[in-house]
């Protein structure tokens, strides 16, 4: 049973993990290449062993939906990352450009003024 998990991590550290989390799927990915290869010289043969070469089609799918579903859950974070990034650049709606000292100054005072 598969759950999905949710942490938090520093600005900094974002990166880091994504690479950490796809290099934890990477092994299964090189798997995958490999059996890829098996079934494609397998079927190439005169006497393909079908019942072996159906077996490691559906390995190959179930183990590619694992790679699959790692790389989704990457790009959802470097897109909120991403998102991030941008939204600190930008100057927030209604913000002034550069504030002006003197008019914050001016809204430390007594509002009766």
């Amino acid at each position: 049973m598969r759950v999905k998990l949710s942490y938090t991590a520093e600005v900094e550290e974002i990166l880091p993990e994504v690479s950490f989390l796809l290099n934890r799927v990477g092994p299964v990915f090189l798997e995958s290449l490999e059996n890829f290869q098996q079934i494609v010289n397998e079927l190439q043969k005169k006497e393909a062993n079908l019942p072996q070469t159906l077996e490691n089609i559906d390995k190959l799918r179930l183990d590619l939906g694992k790679v699959d579903l790692r790389l989704v859950e990457a790009a959802e974070i470097l897109a909120a990352f991403e998102h991030h990034r941008i939204t600190q650049r930008a100057p927030h709606p209604g913000a002034p450009a550069s504030p002006r000292p003197e008019l914050l100054a001016d809204d430390e005072g007594d509002p009766h003024d």
